[in-house]
């Protein structure tokens, strides 16, 4: 009998301590599996974004804005980890392998819309509609709002938030922008100002159709900026007349009489593309004037190429 008592005193110790190793290493494992978390999310501290149905959604238009802000220099690398990170399939990623077919000319915000176009921001639902160029909003806590669509040139969160913005594409803002330069040896330089009702980006690419370029580079530059005749004499009397003396090349207007300067140069090698986007917003701009001059380089110690491309919408 005390035999027995002492097996089964055994037997218990064992299972005891069997459970606590299963205990520990769960509780490692939950540890690291936490810590992973962390580091891996470590960018979005502070931004409020959750999955749902496959569809991001931000508690707020700052949250969105934030997490475009992530994705600097154009750093495309980061845009797996973030889907992955999320268990998100996004609408980029039916184009991983040809993204010149993608009907959006920015993987960022690419990444940001699902497999339906949809996207979740302040309880209302965005789903864009890149053949009519339209987006149809529809509350997510409201029945009694409906659905309402705009079109990609509209400045949807302003209309939605009821700013005192005029609520239509007029001559007043930019509208849909772009130049494009062609050279011999299949080089091609542009600037496209994309709209999409609720995110706006300057692009400003160099592309080369070769198997191998030595160089690339692009870098804002400034020109010589002439003033336009006046339709009347400016007197001093004129207090209420607001003239500019200089007009900055480098220059993006968010809003009315606030002028933003952005700087860059930036290069490449070895890469058959090199673009740079200096402004993505959810809000359109009132205007900008862009110079912007690229280089490129087939060989090494071969000689280079220039173009110097301007592109502007602006009210003075």
């Amino acid at each position: 009998m005390k035999k027995l008592s002492f097996c089964f005193f055994l037997l218990l110790i064992f299972l005891i301590s069997v459970r606590c190793e299963k205990d520990i290493e769960k509780v490692s494992q939950d540890n690291l599996k936490s810590l992973n978390i962390e580091k891996r999310f470590d960018g979005l501290d502070g931004i409020s974004v959750k999955v749902e149905n496959n569809t991001l959604n931000f508690q707020t238009e700052e949250d969105f804005q934030k997490c475009i802000n992530l994705f600097v220099d154009n750093d495309y690398s980061k845009l797996d980890e973030f889907e992955d990170n999320l268990e998100f399939l996004s609408y980029r990623s039916l184009y991983k392998t040809g993204l010149d077919k993608c009907l959006i000319d920015d993987p960022v915000f690419a990444s940001m819309l699902n497999l339906k176009k949809q996207i979740i921001i302040e309880n209302f639902l965005f789903t864009l509609d890149f053949t009519c160029r339209t987006i149809e909003v529809k509350s997510c806590v409201s029945k009694d709002q409906g659905i309402r669509n705009f079109s990609f040139d509209d400045d949807v969160f302003a209309i939605l938030k009821n700013e005192n913005i005029l609520k239509s594409t007029t001559s007043d803002y930019c509208g849909q922008e772009n130049a494009v330069h062609s050279f011999s040896g299949d080089v091609t330089t542009s600037v496209d100002y994309n709209k999409y009702g609720i995110y706006f980006s300057l692009v400003s690419k160099i592309k080369v159709a070769q198997d191998f370029v030595n160089y690339l580079g692009q870098r804002t530059v400034n020109s010589p900026y002439v003033m336009q005749q006046l339709d009347h004499p400016v007197s001093e009397y004129d207090i209420n007349l607001v003239v500019p003396t200089y007009i900055d090349s480098r220059c993006f207007f968010k809003r009315v009489g606030h002028q933003n300067t952005i700087i860059y140069d930036k290069y490449n090698t070895h890469s058959d593309e090199l673009k740079v986007t200096p402004y993505k917003n959810t809000r359109r701009l009132v205007g900008f004037r862009l110079d912007v001059e690229y280089t490129w380089q087939f060989v090494v110690g071969g000689l280079y190429g220039y173009d110097h491309l301007m592109i502007q919408c602006h009210k003075y």
